[in-house]
């Protein structure tokens, strides 16, 4: 039973929650669901040569390594299945697994052929509830796959439409683990708002694909870690639908953090009215909670989009471009370097700006449309 429904639809964006726990899902015999909070602990449990499930805890905690790294990640959960399990019994473990476990977000198996990987996206795109299972009493839990494949045609049509799937190419995938590299690389950063392109990874090599195959590989909405002017880099930080995972994340963790804060209100009070009153204590809630997604950013309201062409030609309103000017209204305190210095937010209420075309999160507040923003999407002041 779900008392608190939170349901929010987004365009595009970027947020978080602090407790972004990854789940490795392990193919090395069956194992009850446990946590650790080091690499050499999931050793211990996994101590042959050649184990991917101490492979990947290796990637996920190393990545502490990187001067660029922002911390180090607090803890891992490992939960393993047979070795030849097929994915109807993977799938039907992890429904058994969250009837006791749910607190987990990130599925990171350490193995996964096509069928597999299918199976698991279906999985994870089914815990996102529809408003009318929301309102039915279903609880939510997202899970969002992060898996690693060396098929280059492992992102299938029917892949391009699940949100909440990204899948990265790995020509090195028996010795190497991207998918928790990079979980370990970007998690620390949250509640901090964070990209999850351009991440560079400890002990991960770059792909050895050029041309024509790379381009192939990016088209089909494929994560790389690739190598370009002398850099390593991920590449290009999507979800096999063409979203970009923080805004996938942003939607989940804006959601719970409504949910915690109405839970909370509910608990704390003895009695909330069904009137006035009582709807602002709940719309003070919503409210602070939007606050805080934005404590790294701002709200920008959109400018007006053009309703004719150059030409003269009259536009339909669905076929109006988005804009990509508009005017601050809010903004956050600013964001704390990796030295615990706070930096100033670049933009102040009233100014005018330009922003990237696919940037923010469009949400409606007090009955208008504004679009929540991270300082780094903003390209320039208009004077």
């Amino acid at each position: 039973m779900q008392d608190i429904v939170v349901y929010i639809s987004l365009d595009t964006a970027a947020q978080e929650k602090p407790t972004l726990l990854p789940l490795i899902l392990s193919f090395e015999g069956e194992s009850a669901y446990k946590e650790y909070s080091s690499a050499e602990a999931v050793a211990v449990d996994f101590p042959a040569s050649g184990s991917l499930t101490a492979l990947a805890a290796r990637a996920l905690f190393h990545q502490v390594k990187l001067e660029s790294c922002p911390g180090r990640i607090k803890k891992v959960a490992v939960y393993g299945v047979a070795s030849d399990a097929q994915p109807s019994a993977v799938t039907a473990a992890l429904d058994t697994l969250r009837e006791t476990q749910d607190e987990w977000y990130f599925l990171l198996p350490t193995a996964a052929n096509t069928a597999m990987i299918s199976a698991l996206s279906a999985w994870c795109s089914g815990t996102v509830l529809s408003l009318a299972q929301l309102e039915a009493g279903q609880v939510e839990a997202e899970k969002l796959l992060i898996v690693q494949t060396a098929d280059k045609a492992a992102v299938t049509t029917a892949l391009k439409g699940n949100r909440q799937t990204v899948v990265c190419y790995n020509h090195d995938a028996a010795n190497s683990h991207i998918p928790a590299a990079w979980v370990g690389r970007v998690a620390p950063n949250y509640p901090a708002s964070v990209t999850w392109k351009w991440k560079e990874l400890y002990g991960i090599p770059a792909t050895d694909e050029k041309g024509v195959d790379l381009q192939e590989l990016l088209e089909g909405r494929c994560n790389i870690y690739i190598s370009n002017h002398g850099r390593a880099y991920m590449s290009e930080g999507i979800c096999t639908d063409g979203d970009f995972i923080d805004t996938v994340i942003s939607r989940w963790q804006i959601k719970e953090s409504m949910r915690t804060k109405l839970v909370n209100l509910f608990v704390d009070t003895e009695h909330v009215c069904y009137d006035d009153q009582g709807f602002t204590m709940v719309a003070e809630q919503v409210i602070t909670a939007l606050d805080e997604a934005v404590e790294n950013g701002v709200i920008l309201k959109q400018d007006e989009a053009e309703v004719t062409t150059a030409s003269g030609l009259f536009l339909a309103s669905d076929a109006k471009e988005k804009p990509q000017t508009g005017t601050i209204i809010a903004v956050g305190e600013g964001k704390m370097d990796k030295d615990g210095k706070l930096l100033p937010m670049p933009v102040k209420v009233g100014d005018k700006v330009i922003y990237g075309k696919f940037g923010g999160t469009e949400v409606t507040l007090d009955g208008e449309n504004v679009l929540i923003l991270r300082a780094d999407d903003i390209y320039a002041v208009v004077e």
